[in-house]
């Protein structure tokens, strides 16, 4: 009886902290460019890799950052070697952390559940000929 005892003593603390609520924090990336986008994002999510590079069309929306947490408040945390490297027929422009931070400045996210979304829907992520890297 007191093995059984024990074990549960030291199970309980495991699944205290795994049923702690968890929210969902995402950025998309809204094509406005006039040609279609190859994203390739690094250090993506602070819960799982991102998978490949992707193609988004004129008009669609791509995630380009997905982040948990356990805070209701969404306040993204963006990693600081987060890199999004943007690739058209026009050229590549490469968007860095700062730069992020800065398009999300002052944005309401839309909320749903648990998850709260961002998105930017501005040409500031098209690349240009003239652009190069940024």
């Amino acid at each position: 009886m007191i093995k059984y005892t024990g074990c549960a003593a030291l199970l309980f603390p495991l699944t205290a902290c795994t049923s702690q609520q968890l929210y969902r924090d995402e950025i998309y990336l809204q094509n406005s460019c006039a040609t279609p986008l190859t994203l390739k994002v690094s250090h993506f999510s602070n819960w799982g890799p991102a998978v490949g590079d992707y193609v988004t069309p004129v008009g669609a929306r791509q995630i380009i950052g997905s982040y948990i947490s356990y805070e209701k408040e969404s306040v993204v945390r963006i990693a600081d070697d987060y890199e999004l490297l943007i690739n058209t027929t026009h050229g590549s422009k490469v968007i860095h952390a700062p730069a992020l931070r800065t398009a999300l400045e002052g944005k309401t996210p839309v909320r749903q559940g648990d998850v709260s979304s961002w998105t930017i829907a501005d040409g500031s992520f098209c690349p240009t000929a003239q652009q190069g890297n940024q």
